[in-house]
């Protein structure tokens, strides 16, 4: 396909390009020269440069970037308060996430509730049982 040009006709009059020719011109106006481009980026470069040769982060002998602790987002301090209560939520999240995949995790599950019903009922029982003894059951 032949794309028609402009002919120097077209030039001298007022009228405004329309059409498959107002898009080529459009597209060519969107392009950047390489020079302006290139110009653009090296400047960029230099002022990034500079910035890095002034910046906090030092740089090992491996060329590896030693991250502070002191930034934006320097994080919480983990004292074991945090730590245990963050591991409690974790436990609790791995409980409640899929317990029962498979039929005898469903099983086991059961059994083990189970257990765990019947050994707090003797433990009450046997609370009962001692506050009897001595006296100070008011249930009512």
């Amino acid at each position: 396909m032949q794309i028609p040009s402009k002919s120097s006709e077209e030039d001298n009059t007022s009228a405004p390009t329309t059409g498959l020719l107002k898009w080529i011109e459009d597209y060519k106006n969107k392009i950047r020269p390489e020079e302006e481009l290139q110009a653009e980026v090296d400047e960029y470069l230099k002022e990034f440069d500079a910035k890095a040769e002034t910046g906090d982060n030092q740089a090992d002998d491996d060329e590896w970037t030693v991250v502070g602790k002191n930034g934006k987002q320097a994080g919480f301090k983990q004292k074991e308060s945090v730590v245990s209560k963050l591991e409690a939520k974790l436990l609790k999240d791995r409980e409640k996430l899929m317990p029962t995949f498979y039929a005898n995790q469903a099983r086991e599950y059961k059994k083990q509730h189970l257990i765990k019903l019947k050994k707090k009922f003797a433990e009450d029982k046997s609370k009962i049982e001692h506050i009897k003894k001595h006296r100070r059951f008011k249930p009512f």
